[in-house]
């Protein structure tokens, strides 16, 4: 799959610790997750500076994850990896700020 991720100002519930670099993306398209009887259009992206890892678990438009499902996870702590082994790039959206 080659999707489009891009991060949102929208706070994770979970991954909140001093050791977790968590953020919430909108996806698309949405991914599947709870074997294929629901899908998401956001996911928690969280790296762990202790572990050294990152993971992708489904969640809600409130940054509330909704199920346990591991959808990526990456031995390195970088974002881009876990949402490209997830078959998600990385946007970057510009905003114009005077």
């Amino acid at each position: 799959m080659n999707g489009t991720a891009i991060r949102t100002p929208i706070p994770p519930t979970v991954y909140t610790t001093a050791d977790d670099n968590a953020a919430v993306y909108a996806i698309y398209p949405p991914i599947p997750f709870d074997s294929g009887f629901r899908s998401t259009a956001f996911v928690i992206v969280a790296s762990s500076d202790l572990v050294g890892d990152t993971v992708i678990h489904p969640c809600d438009k409130f940054g509330q994850m909704v199920g346990f499902d591991l959808i990526a996870h990456v031995p390195v702590a970088v974002h881009a990896a876990a949402l490209r082994e997830a078959g998600y790039d990385l946007d970057e959206v510009i905003s114009d700020v005077a």
